[in-house]
């Protein structure tokens, strides 16, 4: 089941119709029948399911988590966060298919080292651990869990969860954006732009501002305005991708009793995971790191 599918189903009639006139579909449907709201929101590309969870109650959030086997502990930004994240690694939208089709028109050798990794997985106890292409092992959750645990230091751990959290899904979006930029900057003789907007969302990727993007980020995670800094490109994307993540991600970095110094430190360790790029999609990275 999609995951669109999965919360229209959680819906109510009081919320479909919320949604309906929200999304200025009221006058294409019979807002009398809760199957026919609920048929054309799902046929709306303007109900996204980004969209559809800004109206979700977070118990209606979390029941759609339940169905679709994501953990619901936490607030509603990452649960959102995750649910999304899944969606993207189940392959439910359209640039993931996008990439599958591409991946299986890609001649036969440049698809060996796919074939490769499935077979070195299934002998994974046997086999010591080799590092990948993105500097991270094929084991990389345990070595994440005991820096990020490290790091932690005295805080609540269900609060440096969501931390964690939201910062690996800002380095998710930084990724994706980062090859998709590289692919454009190729491709400038075709006239591609690699800082024209449109390029990323035709490709359903999310467009990052340059003050948001990782480089940027990382360049200044020593520095004691990090948690600024955090805070202004979480908010710098949400503007930017209103219809996707009009207010989902958390802003809270900035926060006094965030030690900014164990924050950088957790920035460059997730910079050294690829988690949004191709063939960490293929690889289920961001999955695993949840």
């Amino acid at each position: 089941m999609k995951l669109k599918h999965a919360i229209l189903d959680v819906m109510g009639r009081d919320l479909l119709r919320r949604a309906a006139v929200q999304l200025d579909l009221a006058d294409s449907v019979d807002m009398r029948r809760t199957e026919a709201m609920r048929s054309r929101l799902s046929r709306a590309r303007r109900a996204s399911p980004e969209a559809l969870m800004r109206m979700l109650p977070v118990a209606l959030v979390r029941r759609v988590c339940d169905v679709r086997g994501v953990p619901v502990t936490g607030r509603k930004a990452t649960l959102v966060a995750a649910l999304l994240a899944d969606e993207a690694n189940r392959g439910g939208n359209a640039g993931r298919k996008r990439g599958a089709a591409v991946a299986a028109k890609a001649p036969a050798a440049k698809q060996q080292p796919k074939a490769r990794a499935r077979a070195a997985t299934k002998h994974r106890k046997a086999k010591p651990e080799r590092p990948s292409r993105n500097g991270a092992t094929t084991g990389f959750e345990t070595e994440l869990w005991a820096a990020a645990n490290a790091l932690r230091g005295n805080m609540d751990a269900a609060e440096y969860k969501h931390v964690v959290l939201g910062v690996i899904f800002l380095k998710y979006i930084s990724d994706a954006f980062s090859e998709r930029h590289a692919q454009l900057e190729a491709e400038r003789d075709e006239g591609a732009d690699p800082e024209d907007r449109d390029f990323y969302i035709g490709e359903n990727v999310f467009w990052v501002p340059r003050g948001a993007r990782w480089a940027h980020l990382q360049a200044r995670a020593k520095q004691p305005s990090i948690g600024s800094d955090v805070d202004a490109a979480m908010a710098a994307i949400e503007r930017d991708n209103a219809n996707a993540l009009g207010d989902v991600l958390p802003k809270d970095y900035a926060r006094p009793a965030l030690d900014k110094r164990r924050l950088g430190e957790l920035i460059d360790l997730v910079g050294n995971i690829k988690v949004g790029d191709a063939d960490a999609r293929s690889r289920d990275v961001l999955g695993r790191v949840y």
